[in-house]
């Protein structure tokens, strides 16, 4: 009996352990906004990202997307911040394939610095705001 019992506390520890880290992978943007603020991991396929919006016009300048799923992209790094332009080597390494990214997400992509004195202008598509690893799935 008490085999039993320890068998069932193991598995049910093992099963907890793998729900939490399971927990910290993106899947919407409910999740996002729910986490702002902490570190979370994603995984998906690094593509690039046209933050053109002029309707019609799709034009690409160095900045990528993970996307997660049919719903969810996320783009890496604000337009503005000088490590938006995704560097050519990780470019060759990482494009079209699947891969795990972890960092901070804003559940908006904001086209300039946030400043007291203008609201910047955003687009209603998450984006890392910090990235601390990029890596394949």
């Amino acid at each position: 009996m008490k085999n039993i019992i320890l068998v069932v506390a193991v598995g049910f520890f093992l099963f907890n352990c793998q729900k939490k880290s399971n927990m910290s992978e993106v899947q919407s943007i409910k999740e996002i906004k729910e986490n702002q603020g902490k570190d979370l991991t994603v995984v998906g396929t690094y593509k690039p990202v046209s933050l053109n919006q002029k309707p019609g016009t799709v034009e690409y300048s160095g900045h990528y997307k993970i996307e997660v799923n049919d719903t969810l992209s996320i783009v890496l790094l604000p337009p503005y911040n000088s490590e938006s332009k995704r560097p050519t080597d990780e470019i060759q390494k990482f494009e079209g394939k699947r891969v795990k990214v972890s960092g901070i997400i804003s559940d908006k992509t904001y086209m300039e610095p946030p400043s007291i004195q203008n609201a910047p202008l955003t687009l209603s598509l998450p984006c890392f705001t910090e990235i601390k690893s990029i890596e394949l799935e």
